[in-house]
């Protein structure tokens, strides 16, 4: 289960938005005088287990530190199921505006991955091994594959398995 629905109640409990939509406040004082009610919640820096950075909060009285976009996705009343992710939209793990987050599996956030930066293709998907291009793409859980010489043939095969996947209703990949 995720830690954002385990803890979604106390969160609920100790936080809300203000009205800009990404400032996040505390509704009640804390103890010992630490913060005042109505205080900005400023987020820090952490690392999360697979190594990327992001700014997080600590939940009080669980142990718990989570990551500014799940706490904003919450608070706004969207729904997050167990097994989701959430997807910044434009790659900016730093922009946490509504329009630029998404919950959606962890399939479909894999679709937006950037090129690896060992592509020399220029496409995701085209790749060239012992001077043949290999062109592949997964459509509708059934993984598709040719091999051509020429590079512009394989740019040809490349949009017609795009083609393919728009048809079964897949996203588009652009590069």
């Amino acid at each position: 289960m995720l830690k954002i629905l385990e803890h979604a109640d106390k969160i609920k409990d100790e936080f809300y938005l203000d009205d800009d939509d990404i400032t996040i406040r505390r509704k009640k004082d804390g103890y010992y005088g630490r913060f005042k009610k109505h205080d900005i919640v400023v987020p820090y820096k952490f690392k999360s287990s697979r190594g990327f950075e992001y700014e997080g909060i600590h939940i009080p009285r669980t142990r718990t530190t989570i990551a500014v976009h799940w706490i904003l996705t919450l608070l706004r009343g969207i729904k997050i199921k167990d097994g989701s992710v959430i997807d910044h939209i434009d790659g900016n793990t730093k922009n946490n505006s509504r329009e630029n987050l998404r919950v959606t599996t962890q399939s479909i956030n894999c679709r937006n991955r950037k090129l690896r930066c060992d592509n020399k293709t220029g496409y995701a998907g085209i790749t060239l091994r012992n001077n043949t291009y290999l062109v592949r793409r997964q459509i509708n859980g059934e993984r598709k594959h040719a091999r051509t010489k020429s590079f512009d043939r394989a740019i040809e095969i490349w949009n017609e398995f795009n083609e393919l996947a728009k048809k079964h209703g897949e996203a588009y990949i652009d590069r």
